[in-house]
């Protein structure tokens, strides 16, 4: 029992010096730690970056807008819940469901309204304009051009333009609000172009003798020739049929598709009289027979206006 009030005398002295030298160390090393880690934080969330470089802020949820569509004043024709989706990874362009009805739109749209063309504005960030060799914003243009070429529209009724600009990609690194569409009047300059494109118009389609139907691009371009010859009423129309080099009698299948174009034309309110449907067959190929990608383009509509 001597020995207790000793020890434990020497303990609590012990435990003292242990709690001072804690509490040095604590606010001399650990809380420039602390400090170090909010530094971190507010500057991935708060620092602003140099002009022209991609923003990528630490939100919750993505940065998500609606998308419209919109006339030469500015109105909004078609409106959507949700836009294109652009990555900061690539080129590539997604298209979210909520658009899925926006091709049949813009389809139907351009085909009422003859005196209309589609601009599409695609911002880029500067430090996109190469990455690893490519420009960022002009792949996703050519996403874009296909994107409306696939739902049957002309292509020389497609304007595109590559906007230098900033914006900010969410925390998985997609940007909804770097596209825009818009319905414009169409200019003298390329009245002139798409009339060339209407008066020499080659079509990939399976135009088969027995079960053809019209695909959206002869059904689009028929609407387009029709205005054409309302401009141009002494003009002739010209139906030629190739085919490839497979099979036998391909003149005589050049013609039946020539044919079935032609009829359809008729049915949409065109002259009989001014329409001749013809074949070359497989005696003028644009490309090799040897490979299906070649055949596929030898298997084609020609139609001249005259």
């Amino acid at each position: 029992m001597t020995k207790f009030w000793p020890a434990l005398g020497a303990f609590l002295l012990w435990a003292c010096f242990a709690l001072i030298i804690h509490e040095y160390l604590g606010n001399s090393l650990l809380g420039d730690c602390a400090i170090a880690h909010t530094e971190i934080k507010n500057s991935t969330t708060k620092e602003q970056p140099p002009q022209g470089t991609s923003k990528i802020l630490k939100a919750e949820k993505p940065i998500e807008s609606t998308f419209s569509v919109t006339a030469d004043d500015g109105t909004s024709v078609f409106s959507f819940n949700k836009g294109f989706e652009i990555t900061s990874l690539n080129g590539s362009v997604n298209v979210p469901e909520e658009l899925t009805s926006l091709k049949d739109s813009m389809y139907t749209y351009l085909n009422d309204n003859q005196d209309k063309e589609l601009l599409i504005s695609i911002k880029h960030l500067v430090s996109e304009a190469n990455i690893n060799g490519n420009h960022l914003g002009i792949l996703r243009a050519r996403a874009l051009e296909k994107y409306c070429i696939d739902a049957g529209i002309n292509p020389k009724r497609i304007t595109t333009e590559i906007i230098e600009s900033t914006y900010e990609y969410d925390t998985k690194n997609n940007n909804y609000e770097a596209i825009t569409f818009q319905f414009k009047e169409i200019s003298n300059e390329r009245i002139v172009q798409v009339e060339k494109s209407i008066a020499n118009k080659t079509l990939y389609s399976n135009f088969a003798v027995r079960s053809f139907l019209p695909d959206k691009e002869l059904v689009a371009y028929t609407l387009e020739l029709k205005n054409y010859l309302k401009k141009y009423p002494n003009k002739k129309v010209y139906v030629e049929g190739h085919t490839d080099s497979v099979g036998t009698n391909n003149y005589a299948f050049g013609l039946g598709r020539a044919n079935n174009v032609k009829d359809y034309l008729i049915s949409q309110g065109i002259s009989a009289s001014i329409i001749k449907a013809s074949s070359k067959g497989e005696d003028e190929p644009v490309a090799t027979n040897t490979t299906e990608e070649g055949r596929a383009k030898n298997r084609r509509i020609e139609i001249t206006i005259k």
